[in-house]
């Protein structure tokens, strides 16, 4: 079962569910056509550029993934019957065919990535590899500067592939007999300016009126999602963000048209977070069943499931969690939604904390970025890491939105930590598709908008959750906020000022769901798994191929990664959640191996 990281050779997989995958070039070959129809791809050829397709149908607007254009939800493989007049919300990829040219876009915040330059479009960086060949040691080195979340996925323009870019959320290319990419909605714009173009800050009813929007909007993706006719599901826990969608659909008086879902995990958070969300649904009038009855079971191997995240992941994600190696998915009549909470933390700073940017004030400059780069744990043993990595950081940086060192960070999450960890990283066949449906643009001006010491509270969002159902704002949570929201200008009063509301538990709702979940169609056993076991395998098969690899990546295989890696893995209990860094250290090398073996260093 563990050979899978093994071989010297990677098979392309490609994406299945909701996806399909694509690569547009303007530099067609023979060689490129017969290795990627060997692959499976179909051919398309159009003015200047040629289209290979997989798991995708023709048409003029294609869509790959889940999205909701213009107050309509749709899931793919589909063909959309027109353009979509405003930026979507979803996990997709929008292919449009037009007379004299190609465009390609993605959703809001680029959870379903796209890779363009050295004339290719691809939504898939394996794709990008093997089209291109040739590796940029940069951009490789960048994925593996810092010891750190802003490395457990791609956190650079450049990629690993000589000349191929991510494409930043907001951005389309077009392609005719060259590849452009250009801005085409301002999905995450900077704070407002005066008449000079100098920042100012909203005030408290501008601010207001932009949540007011921001709670219209979240309202509307969610009411497109019940309408579409597809059974929903909605995750809860006891936490921020999954609140806002919990509240929009208390605001539309559709708990009813929901299944809710609590991950019961072992983790120290566990009990009081089921304990809180379990209380909400019952308090609201939810339920935890029923599910669609199963047709069936996709079942593949744990091997099969290593081999597909090395080709959908291809170095671009390493986050490794125990479920990436689930090998038994439910199969329903019909697909269902759903709905995740992964927005609230665009609206609140995440990195500002591990990248430790204090001063929120503090102008932006590259001696101060490298400064606090350099303090998240640098590999500073191998300065050959640092040295090709820091320029594409800096690049990086200088290109995105931002006058602050504290904005830049802002900017860089959203564009690359919130693309990557709450978008598609390894489509599944299953009964079920995801989504963000709490993206709004305008509660990212509003957030933007603010003062930078009260965008740090979280703000936003218990003021858009009080905006969808006011009561669910001052329910207890699972990591209390640490802050005062009465002591603000930017407050309304509330009848709950000063409380903390309390729900007695409800766990008899997750046995009910237990009940009903039994289904007349057995559930395939899934093989027992020593997830501990595997990830120091995995670490250690890496490490010692990597170090006897031939290529200037090999010193990233250093005696200090072993010792990092060897203590972590020491650390580690197998059987609970949260960041996995002996596999996030086997996940960087197994993609230093990947791309040693598809590309020319």
């Amino acid at each position: 079962m563990y050979d899978a990281y093994g071989p010297d050779s990677l098979d392309f997989v490609p994406y299945d569910g909701a996806c399909g995958d694509f690569l547009i070039t303007t530099k067609d070959s023979e060689e490129l056509r017969a290795k990627f129809t060997a692959l499976g791809a179909e051919v398309m050829v159009r003015n200047g550029h040629t289209v290979y397709t997989w798991n995708l149908p023709r048409g003029q607007h294609i869509l790959s993934g889940t999205g909701i254009f213009d107050g309509k939800f749709a899931i793919g493989p589909a063909v959309l019957d027109r353009f979509p007049e405003q930026p979507g919300v979803g996990m997709f990829n929008l292919l449009s065919f037009w007379s004299d040219k190609t465009t390609v876009r993605s959703d809001i915040c680029a959870h379903h990535s796209l890779y363009y330059g050295a004339g290719i479009v691809t939504n898939r960086l394996h794709l990008a590899a093997l089209a291109v060949g040739t590796l940029d040691l940069r951009g490789a080195f960048a994925n593996a500067a810092f010891n750190s979340v802003i490395c457990h996925q791609l956190s650079t323009i450049a990629t690993p592939v000589e000349g191929v870019n991510v494409l930043l959320g907001g951005e389309e290319v077009e392609i005719t007999n060259t590849v452009t990419a250009r801005q085409r909605d301002a999905v995450f714009p900077g704070p407002p300016t005066d008449d000079r173009g100098n920042a100012q800050t909203l005030t408290p009813d501008e601010y207001h009126a932009l949540v007011e929007k921001g709670a219209e909007e979240i309202i509307a993706n969610v009411e497109a999602i019940l309408d579409s006719g597809r059974p929903v599901m909605c995750d809860i826990s006891g936490g921020r963000d999954s609140r806002i969608v919990l509240a929009a659909v208390v605001a539309l008086g559709r708990m009813k048209d929901v299944v809710f879902n609590t991950k019961v995990t072992p983790n120290k958070l566990g009990d009081v977070d089921v304990a809180i969300a379990t209380g909400l649904v019952k308090e609201f009038g939810g339920s935890y069943h029923p599910n669609p009855e199963p047709i069936g079971w996709d079942v593949s191997t744990p091997r099969e499931r290593l081999l597909k995240r090395r080709s959908h992941l291809f170095g671009a994600y390493h986050f490794f969690p125990k479920a990436q190696l689930n090998t038994v998915h439910a199969l329903g009549e019909v697909k269902g939604v759903r709905m995740l909470g992964g927005a609230g933390e665009i609206y609140r700073d995440v990195f500002q904390k591990f990248l430790q940017v204090t001063d929120r004030r503090q102008p932006y400059d590259r001696g101060t970025l490298r400064r606090h780069l350099m303090a998240r744990e640098a590999w500073e043993d191998v300065p050959e890491i640092i040295t090709s990595a820091m320029p594409l950081f800096t690049q990086t940086f200088d290109h995105l939105p931002g006058a602050t060192l504290s904005q830049k960070v802002d900017s860089h999450y959203f564009f690359f930590r919130n693309s990557y960890h709450y978008g598609i990283k390894m489509p599944k066949i299953g009964n079920a598709e995801d989504i963000n449906p709490g993206v709004s643009i305008s509660l990212l001006k509003a957030a933007r908008g603010l003062p930078p010491e009260v965008k740090a509270t979280g703000r936003v969002v218990f003021d858009i959750t009080r905006a969808l159902c006011e009561k669910l704002a001052y329910f207890q949570y699972d990591k209390p906020w640490q802050v005062d929201f009465t002591q603000s200008d930017y407050h309304r009063p509330s009848q709950y000022d000063g409380q903390v509301l309390e729900l007695p538990p409800a766990p008899e709702l997750l046995q009910q769901r237990a009940e009903a979940a039994r289904t007349p169609i057995k559930r395939p056993a899934s093989p027992d798994i020593d997830f501990k076991a595997l990830c120091w395998e995995m670490f250690t098969e890496n490490f010692d191929r990597l170090r006897a690899q031939d290529s200037e990546l090999s010193v990233y295989a250093s005696d200090k990664l072993y010792h990092l890696g060897k203590t972590a893995w020491e650390n580690m209990d197998g059987n609970k959640a949260g960041i996995n860094r002996t596999g996030s250290f086997a996940s960087r090398m197994q993609a230093f191996n990947d791309f040693l073996t598809v590309m020319k260093g």
